[in-house]
């Protein structure tokens, strides 16, 4: 199983922050720690930047989204940090010339590349970033059905990139009644033979983690979650995340899942206790 600290934005943009946060994730049980990287000026237009938005920025849209977004110079150290902590790194882009620098500077130093459910429908950040032939993870919250995520993996498969499916919800965070983790099943199911396909997992969204638990129970063995110092500081994505403590709970109990899981193989280990003579006589 792998597990990814999905950091994001939750540094709010300053870097001692962000340096901060990846040591706590990897005490706290993470394999990888996940960030996000956009060119404000092609992912907004001038009137969302110019739209009034109360931030501990400023008052408009422009203000929050520059103000939490790191520079690539702030990438560069996070690498190697990252590289000093033994932890992977990621970073989810949203848009194709932040994917095309991020694969630029860092290559196969990122533990993947990463399509943000949001993403799922922009063919042109699809193709690039399967031209890369690079492990890629796909959240498929936006997907609207089944047929679309086929839609996704089959232009993977065309360019034979290797890729992991994750379940996801678009709801931060998400009421447990619409968490439908019974799909998780039916993607193993319909994905496991696909040539390129290297894995299911669940990218979760819900307070608490016991349904992300539950995840891993029905064979998700990606498992990503927003982590955060303060789940009660600004931002849309805090309120879905884990806190330190949370989160190596979490990261335990996913493990012990992966424990009791055991194979599909049915028999004795040598091991059992002898049954006492006249046991299961009539």
């Amino acid at each position: 199983m792998l597990i990814t600290a999905e950091i994001g934005i939750n540094h709010q943009g300053k870097l001692d922050t962000a340096i901060d946060m990846i040591g706590r994730a990897k005490e706290a049980g993470a394999d990888i720690v996940k960030f996000q990287k956009r060119d404000v000026d092609r992912v907004y237009t001038p009137e969302d930047l110019a739209t009034p938005c109360k931030s501990p920025w400023g008052g408009t849209v422009e203000d929050k989204v520059r103000g939490r977004e790191l520079s690539w110079d702030d990438y560069v150290e996070i690498a190697g940090v990252c590289a000093k902590e033994k932890v992977g790194w990621a970073a989810s882009c949203w848009d194709v010339g932040s994917l095309v620098q991020l694969e630029k500077l860092f290559g196969g130093e990122i533990a993947y590349h990463k399509v943000a459910a949001a993403l799922t429908g922009n063919e042109a950040f699809l193709s690039t970033v399967a031209a890369f032939g690079r492990l890629t993870v796909i959240s498929t919250g936006l997907c609207r059905d089944l047929f679309d995520v086929r839609r996704v993996a089959s232009l993977f498969e065309s360019r034979g990139c290797p890729y992991v499916l994750l379940h996801s919800t678009p709801h931060y965070p998400t009421p447990h009644r619409l968490l439908n983790l019974a799909i998780i099943g039916e993607l193993i199911r319909e994905f496991h033979s696909w040539p390129s396909c290297r894995g299911v997992g669940y990218s979760g969204h819900e307070s608490g983690f016991w349904p992300t638990l539950q995840a891993a129970a029905y064979g998700a063995t990606y498992i990503e979650r927003h982590f955060t110092l303060d789940r009660q500081a600004y931002g849309a994505d805090q309120g879905c995340s884990l806190e330190e403590g949370e989160y190596l709970e979490m990261t335990s109990q996913l493990r012990l899942v992966s424990t009791v899981q055991g194979s599909r193989h049915k028999g004795l280990d040598g091991t059992e206790k002898r049954p006492q003579t006249g046991m299961g006589k009539v």
